[in-house]
C-alpha cells in the first residue's frame, strides 16, 4: 500500500467513525427519548434500560453507516478555496 494511500485511508476512516459515532448517539438518545422516558418514570430497572440500549446499538450502527460514510466527503473539502491574497479580487 503507497504512503498516500495510507494517509487518505487514515484521514477517511477518522472522519467516518466520527460521524458514525455522532448518527449513533442521535438514535440512541431517540430511542431514550421515545421509549426509556416513560419507562424511567414508571420505575424501571436501569440494568433492564441498559440492556435495552445495548440491544438498540445494532440497528442504530446499521442505519448510521450509509449516512456516515457521506462525511469524509462532505467535510475533507473546503466551502472556498483558499487565494493567495488578504483582499476579495474584485473592486
Amino acid at each position: 500500500m503507497k504512503t498516500l494511500d495510507r494517509y487518505l485511508l487514515r484521514e477517511a476512516l477518522g472522519l467516518f467513525a466520527g460521524g458514525l459515532a455522532v448518527l449513533v448517539l442521535l438514535f440512541l438518545a431517540g430511542a431514550v427519548y421515545e421509549v426509556l422516558a416513560p419507562l424511567v418514570a414508571k420505575g424501571a430497572d436501569p440494568y433492564t434500560l441498559l440492556l435495552y440500549l445495548l440491544y438498540r446499538t445494532p440497528e442504530a450502527l446499521v442505519r448510521g453507516a450509509p449516512v456516515a460514510t457521506s462525511s469524509p466527503s462532505s467535510s475533507s473539502s473546503p466551502a472556498w478555496p483558499r487565494t493567495r491574497s488578504s483582499r476579495p479580487s474584485w473592486p
